[in-house]
């Protein structure tokens, strides 16, 4: 194998970066006159590659999350897997987060007709709680429980319905 098929066999023309390129200056002068047309194509090809991402980076701004804003309020079934998750746990300490989850999913559907709207009449309260600091929040840059509103709002509708 002659100097110039070793050097083609250990380094890609596409494959170099920047920092390589003081390498691959001394390969370029132990070559014949015959290969220096490849490899002068692939240096220019690494230097227009090396322009064009100079400037390239992860895309800067976008959306930022308010963290002041109201947080949205949980489903009628995931207020009822909020109250039956730590029991479920209690009960069956080595059992799996996607088994507890499937249990849920169960007993959720499992549940009479009568027994449902309770969670979903919460949520439907949440709901309005959070529509409402929502719209505080939107028009002033506040809203009523600034310190966790979601879980403040749920205590503020349990508490409501304690006192009925």
């Amino acid at each position: 194998m002659s100097a110039e098929e070793g050097i083609k066999a250990d380094v890609l023309p596409f494959g170099f970066l920047e920092s390589s390129l003081a390498t691959l200056t001394v390969l370029f002068t132990s070559l014949s006159s015959s290969g220096h047309g490849t490899w002068l194509s692939a240096l220019q090809s690494c230097a227009s590659y090396l322009h064009e991402m100079k400037d390239y980076g992860p895309v800067k701004g976008g959306k930022k999350k308010d963290l002041n804003a109201p947080k949205r309020t949980l489903s009628g079934f995931f207020l009822f897997c909020s109250k039956f998750c730590p029991k479920i746990k209690s009960t069956n300490c080595s059992i799996s987060f996607g088994d507890v989850v499937k249990k849920l999913g169960e007993m959720w559907n499992n549940l009479s007709h009568s027994e449902k709207p309770a969670y979903i009449t919460k949520s439907a309260k949440l709901r309005a709680k959070y529509e409402k600091d929502a719209a505080n929040y939107k028009s002033e840059g506040k809203f009523d429980d600034a310190k966790g509103p979601a879980n403040a709002a749920q205590k503020k509708v349990e508490a409501e319905e304690e006192e009925k």
